[in-house]
């Protein structure tokens, strides 16, 4: 077995890296149980597996912005609150290519502030907002700068998108420069020198997320995939995963 120490957990929703503002990440994933006891089982119950949910919080510093901010995390709560089907992207690691677990969120509920003495601090609730649930993927590009059409981040050994799976990604931009146009690629080696386009995302113009739409196998050859700009004008901070399941 190998411990992780968790010292720099990426937490991406829509187009708001909440990294650097939270000391504390988790993912929930539950079943609910449904008891089918009936007569004559000798005093044990027998249960049934309900339908599934998960959700994810994080402790976040709070601080404020008289102005729409891209850094001030009241800000973002505050309009993010009623929201749904936005992306959310989280990893244990900043290192491409390590899990990532990706969900379309919904924002009901936050709470802030705290006791005198103490740090401002607000507490981020997410929850999945449709039935695909939590997608459980890779880091293909940790958040970072991009300023040219070219391949970005790391190419994902994910496997083949079978007939009965699908192809899923997020992709975060923090900072907007003029347009951007991404492709998921994928082929079946690590160089991509054979690389098929099998989704776009964009034209992007603005700070936003966006959670692909799945694409269904199957796709029988290829089990490497990445993320291509075709287009890019100006600089954008970017961050996402890509995922099979």
């Amino acid at each position: 077995m190998t411990a992780t120490v968790l010292y720099n957990c990426q937490l991406y929703v829509d187009g708001f890296d909440y990294t650097g503002h939270s000391n504390s990440v988790e993912v929930s994933v539950e079943t609910d149980d449904q008891d089918l006891t009936v007569f004559g089982t000798n005093g044990w119950k027998a249960k049934a597996s309900g339908l599934k949910d998960c959700s994810a919080k994080a402790d976040v510093f709070w601080e404020s912005a008289a102005t729409d901010n891209v850094d001030a995390v009241d800000v973002e709560l505050f309009n993010k609150l009623g929201a749904v089907n936005f992306p959310v992207t989280m990893t244990p690691s900043s290192v491409e290519t390590d899990t990532a677990y990706i969900f379309r969120g919904a924002s009901f509920a936050h709470s802030l502030l705290g006791d005198v003495g103490d740090l401002s601090m607000t507490s981020l609730e997410l929850k999945s907002s449709d039935t695909q649930g939590l997608i459980r993927g890779q880091l293909a590009k940790t958040k970072g700068n991009i300023s040219s059409a070219a391949a970005f981040g790391t190419g994902c050994n994910l496997g083949l998108v079978s007939a009965t799976k699908f192809l899923y990604a997020t992709l975060h931009v923090f900072a907007a420069g003029t347009t951007l146009t991404v492709v998921v690629e994928s082929d079946d080696n690590s160089g991509f020198t054979t690389p098929t386009t099998r989704a776009t995302i964009g034209p992007i113009t603005t700070r936003t997320g966006t959670y692909l739409t799945r694409v269904a196998g199957p796709i029988a050859t290829d089990t490497w995939w990445r993320f291509r700009a075709t287009t890019c004008t100006g600089t954008f901070s970017v961050g996402g995963a890509i995922a099979i399941q």
